[in-house]
Formats: C-alpha cells, structure tokens, sequence
C-alpha cells in the first residue's frame, strides 16, 4: 500500500492512495478419483481450487464454483492390451490422454497430465487342446467324450493383460474337484506411441486327475485382468476308467407298481452309457447320454417286464461294461374305475339344468352325447373329477356319458323329465241364497292329478291332495265379520312348479242380506210385505192412508211385490204412524 502528500506554499494540501496486489504462488489444485485403469466409459471426478481461479480441461474450460469447486465428467477412449517381447503393456490415446490448468488472476499456472486405462472388455479364453500323461493329443471336443487321462496338459489362448487365473476342474456329479490359482506380479505400463504387439498369449495348465473318480467334469478357467473385468471359459471333461453304474427310476409308483399309465423314465450314470430300455420286450428309448429320461404311456392294466440296459463307450469292444436290471411291475386297473354321480337321475324336476359329478382315471377321456342327437361333445383329459352341465328340453330329457378307463370304456345312461309347467288350479264358491249369512263357504275347482294343493283363510286352511278325478270341494272358514274376505289357493305339483289362485267372498249383516234378497225378490220380499200390512191393520191410521194400503196389497196380489215401493210406504207410513200417535201408542 502506498500514500502520497502534497502541500503548495499556501500549505494547501491532498493526497492519494495505491495498493498494488502482488502474487507469484501458482494456485493450487486438488483431484480425486482419477484412477490409472477403469472399466468404466466415464471418468467422473472432483477438482478444488483458489475461488476465482479459471480452469482448463485439454483446452476447454471447466467452470468453478464461487468456493473453487467443480465436477469433470470425461468421456474415455478405449486402450488396447499388446505384449511385446514377453512384456505387456497398454496403448493409451485419445480423450483418455488429458491435461488440467489452473490458473489465477495474477498469471499464475499449475499444469497436471494424466494418462486413464480404458479397459471394457471381458478376457475371453481358447482352449486349444490337451495332452495326457503318455502324449496323446485330444481336440477340444474328443476330451468331452471319455478319456483315459490320470494327468497332462491344457494349452489355451488368453489376453496378455490377465492379472489372475484359476483354473478349476470340477465333478458334474459329485463335490470333487482340483484347482490352482497364479496371480500376475508385473503391471502394465501405459503407453501413448503405438507401437505393435500381440493381444493374446498361448499358456499351459497342468492338470492332476488322479485323486477324481470317473464321470463328467466341467473345466472353468476363471480370469481377471488389470481393469478388474472377469470372465470364466468353461469346457467339458469326461473321465472313464470304470463299468457304468446306472441308476434308473419310473415315475410315479414303486419298483414294483405303477400309478398310472402315462410314466417318466429318468436315469443317472457314472459316464456317459448306451441306454436301451424296454417293457415286455418292446424298445421304448434308446440313446446315448450321461442322464435322460423318456415319457412312455401303457396301454393295458396288469403285469408289465421292465428292463434297463447300459454300455459305456467301450461298447464296441468284444469284453464291454454292460448294465443290466430288470423290474416286474402292476398297473392296477383299479386306478382306472370310473363312476358317475347323479341323484336327479330318473327324476322329475322343474329346473333348466341339472349337473352330474364324473370319476375317471388319469389322463381319460370323456364322451357325452343327448339321447337322439348325432353330437358327441368331448371333455379333455384332466381332473379326475368332473363336473357335467346338462341344458334340459322339457319332457324326457336322457344322456348317454362314455368314460374311458385306459383299455376300455364304460358307459353310464342318465335320464330325468323336465316339467316346468304351473300345475291346474281354478275354484270358485258354490253359493246359495243364504251363503252371505254363512262363516263355513263350499269351494269347488279343479286341479292336476297328484298335485298338493292348499286352500286358505285367515282363520283356516285345508291342504289335500288332487284326486284322480282332478276336481275336488271342500269347506272353509272365514271371519266372522261383515265385508269381503279371500280365499287364497296354491297348487304344487312333483317338479314343484306352482300355481296360485283366489277368490273374494262376502259376508252380509242379517238385515242388508234381508235387504238384498228381497231387492232380487227372494222370500225377504213376501215377509217384509206382510209385516207393512199388519203393522197398517194394528194402528189407527186415517182413511186415506188405509185405502192406499189396500190398493198396494191388490196390486201385489196381481202383479207381484215392488220393493222399491214397499219399501217407500214402510218409510212413510212409520213417519205417519210416529206423528199420529201419543207417546204411549208409539211404545
């Protein structure tokens, strides 16, 4: 910092100020996760600085953060593994080849290189052959077929850049195995000139089988390289130094009986065998393989002779290993029952359908077919129990059901009447002139022969059933209380269809009976006409009202009662009567 003063000779005086910034320390700059070799196509890392400092990624700048910080994604170029000389090394160029510069406001630099591996390959391995202990070459394949090999020699082809190998020679079939394991000590150096070289190496394993029995095994060769790619080469080794020994089983049963007719054969051998396997001295299988199986059907119940015979690859030779067993065994033809249930059968039922639960054996067929009809409808072998939708005509209605039972078939014969309609119901009361007046009614109807049928009140009910006359009469209670009352009816037949059927009946006070009657001039009309004429001949009544009386007897002499009229004059002549007489005579 700098200050200057400046006085004129009136002593007048100003002054000024300089501050310089001096700074030759070139800033600094932190990196993380910046590795010599990765697998990985993006390098990602972190870069700390002098806050305001500027930075270049390969020439183009990389933006900080207020604090100095920031985030550098790089997309890498692939390198390539070459030896050269018995020495490996890694070919670097490209975006995997950069630069970071640093710098601050003063001028200041700091430059750092870096040089990334790019390795995204998995080591891939060639097993070019082998050798054993008295020099005999095998190809690649000739070793997965049996061998005679206690000990020798695996020539592959691997990268030059394997950091670690295992090779591991292991039983397919049993927890035996070997194994050896190296690891690389020299690194690879990165190299920017591109200078030639080879991508892979040929390389020798030696290999001990004399402590692993015969059988198959599976020889891995289990790489990493330098980037930490992995990879596992995988061939094929049969060892065969012994007769085969077969184990062989059919499925599902026993050794001695099968459960069904449809079985799976399924056999494990000690090497690889010649297998022919027969029942009652037909070939079912033949092949050749270490383990198989074979899926066969029986086509009959009873006793069946069942072989299984196995050579190995010395089959050829005149003194070969042969194996040789042979099973008798019984598919029960109980298995294969069938049965048909079906309570409607022989029925009557008013319904559209009926269902029938059907048994059959394992893996049978099903026919069904209407009694009349050309279709035959097929149900697909599968459960053993099935269940039968049968659709109804109305009438007789039969099925014949045709179960298969492996070497014959069984059939069933299933009927049933279908009767959907209501049953005859229709009544009506048998009345008389005094039926009003009556708590008991007479209903007469007619019905369907065999049917139930009910008749009800509210205070009774009868229930019979229908004669074979189809007609019926019965007597029934009703309430004692004037009005109209129902007589309900409900009919059912067999196939429980039903059919329901009322009445209204009346019942009268004895006066609006009386009434009624004698309106439809019954015998009320002649009682109440004499009960006017002696009330007229009782009382004292004037002349006029005599005469008129004696007109209307003539006239209902000659014509006939009108009880409109009578019953006009009663009311009048009691208005007449009532006025006429004192208290005591109206008593």
């Amino acid at each position: 910092d700098y200050r200057a003063v400046l006085t004129d000779i009136s002593n007048n005086s100003a002054e000024a100020y300089l501050s310089v910034a001096y700074d030759v320390t070139a800033p600094a700059l932190v990196l993380s996760n910046i590795p010599w070799i990765t697998n990985e196509g993006n390098l990602t890392f972190t870069v700390q600085s002098e806050p305001g400092a500027s930075l270049m990624h390969s020439g183009n700048p990389v933006e900080l953060d207020e604090g100095g910080n920031a985030v550098v994604n790089i997309g890498l170029t692939e390198s390539e593994a070459r030896s050269n000389a018995d020495t490996a090394f890694y070919h670097v160029h490209g975006s995997s080849v950069f630069d970071l510069v640093v710098s601050d406001v003063a001028g200041n630099s700091l430059t750092r290189v870096f040089t990334v591996v790019y390795d995204p390959n998995a080591p891939a391995a060639e097993l070019l052959g082998a050798t054993d202990q008295a020099g005999y070459q095998y190809s690649p394949s000739q070793i997965s077929t049996p061998v005679n090999m206690s000990e020798g020699t695996l020539t592959a082809s691997i990268p030059v850049d394997i950091r670690d190998w295992c090779l591991r020679i292991s039983a397919l079939n049993s927890p035996h195995q070997s194994e050896q394991c190296e690891s690389e000590q020299m690194i690879p150096q990165a190299v920017l000139e591109d200078e030639p070289g080879q991508t892979s190496a040929v390389v020798q394993y030696q290999i001990d089988t004399t402590e692993l029995p015969d059988g198959d095994y599976l020889i891995s060769l289990e790489m990493t390289d330098w980037a930490n790619n992995t990879a596992t080469q995988e061939w094929p080794l049969a060892l065969d130094r012994t007769v085969p020994i077969v184990e062989w089983e059919i499925s599902p049963g026993t050794e001695e009986a099968f459960f069904d007719h449809r079985q799976g054969l399924s056999w494990l051998s000690s090497e690889e065998v010649h297998v022919r396997f027969t029942i009652d001295g037909v070939l079912v299988s033949e092949r050749t393989a270490t383990t198989s199986g074979e899926l066969f059907e029986l086509n009959h119940t009873g006793m069946h002779e069942v072989c299984m015979e196995a050579v190995d690859l010395t089959e050829p030779q005149e003194n070969d290993n042969r194996f040789l067993e042979c099973r008798s065994m019984l598919l029960d033809s109980s298995i294969y029952s069938t049965h048909v249930s079906a309570g409607w059968d022989g029925g009557l039922m008013a319904v559209d359908q009926v269902e029938a639960i059907l048994q059959r054996g394992p893996n049978q067929e099903i026919w069904w077919s209407r009694d009349g009809s050309e279709d035959r409808y097929l149900i697909e072998p599968g459960a053993s129990v099935v269940t039968i939708t049968f659709d109804l005509v109305e009438g007789e209605n039969q099925f014949l059901v045709e179960i298969h039972a492996l070497d014959h078939v069984d059939e069933y014969s299933l009927s049933i009447v279908r009767d959907t309609t209501p049953p005859v119901l229709s009544f009506s009361e048998v009345a008389n002139r005094t039926t009003p007046l009556a708590i008991t009614r007479v209903v007469s109807g007619i019905c369907e022969r065999g049917a139930t049928v009910m008749l009800w009140t509210e205070v009774e009910s009868v229930e019979f059933v229908c004669e074979q006359s189809e007609q019926f009469e019965v007597h029934i209670a009703i309430t004692e209380s004037p009005g109209t009352h129902v007589i309900d009816g409900l009919s059912v037949d067999a196939a429980n269809n039903q059919h329901t059927h009322s009445i209204v009946v009346v019942e009268q006070e004895w006066i609006d009976w009386a009434i009624e009657d004698a309106r439809n001039s019954g015998p009320m009309l002649w009682w109440f006409s004499l009960a006017v004429i002696v009330a007229l001949l009782a009382i004292a009544v004037p002349t006029t009202v005599l005469r008129r009386r004696r007109a209307h007897r003539e006239m209902i002499e000659k014509q006939g009662p009108d009880l409109d009229s009578i019953m006009s004059e009663i009311e009048e002549s009691s208005e007449s009567i009532t006025a006429g007489l004192d208290d005591e005579q109206a008593e």
